[in-house]
């Protein structure tokens, strides 16, 4: 979900579909009761296609203070329309909110 967000976010586009996780690397475990974070990252924009970086971090509640990489991973979104076929990203990121 993280991951999608920021496709959205970046792109403006309502609807994708994740065509690939490369690279998921498990660092450690995630724990019952942990407070856990994501972190996404826009790595790529191609024609129809969006790169993502997800990074996860967990706080180990009741034990420490200190977050640690638990997971991270790259995924590979493609921008569908309505009919669930493959469409072209917008050229231009949607305008920031505020002003």
């Amino acid at each position: 979900m993280a991951g999608a967000i920021e496709a959205h976010r970046r792109t403006g586009m309502p609807r994708f579909v994740t065509v690939a996780m490369r690279e998921v690397i498990f660092h450690k475990p995630v724990f019952v009761g942990d407070l856990v974070s994501f972190y996404a990252e826009t790595l790529r924009i191609g024609s129809s296609s969006i790169t993502v970086r997800v990074v996860v971090e967990a706080e180990r509640v009741g034990v420490s203070r200190d977050r640690i990489r638990v997971t991270d991973a790259e995924v590979v979104y493609v921008a569908v329309d309505e009919n669930r076929k493959k469409t072209k990203i917008k050229s231009e990121p949607p305008a920031a909110a505020g002003g």
